[in-house]
């Protein structure tokens, strides 16, 4: 879960850092968006570890895993 929460929030500094030197809040917004999308994943993922202990049983995050890549789809045609 730390993982997760870190990521985001570097990747949200470093799209912070691309809005002050290049002054774009839309490109900040995409940058951030995919930062948040990534935390809530990565905190999402790490709940469902903690719920499925057996490893045989991780198939049973599939709901995550369409949810990620829907998300991802999204912001790949919204660049």
């Amino acid at each position: 879960m730390k993982k997760g929460i870190i990521g985001g929030l570097v990747q949200a500094f470093y799209g912070w850092r691309v809005k002050v030197i290049t002054g774009s809040w839309l490109l900040f917004g995409v940058i951030f968006l995919g930062a948040l999308t990534n935390m809530l994943m990565g905190i999402g993922t790490a709940v469902a570890a903690q719920i499925v202990k057996s490893f045989t049983d991780f198939q049973k995050f599939q709901v995550l895993v369409i949810i990620c890549g829907f998300s991802i789809s999204q912001l790949k045609m919204n660049a």
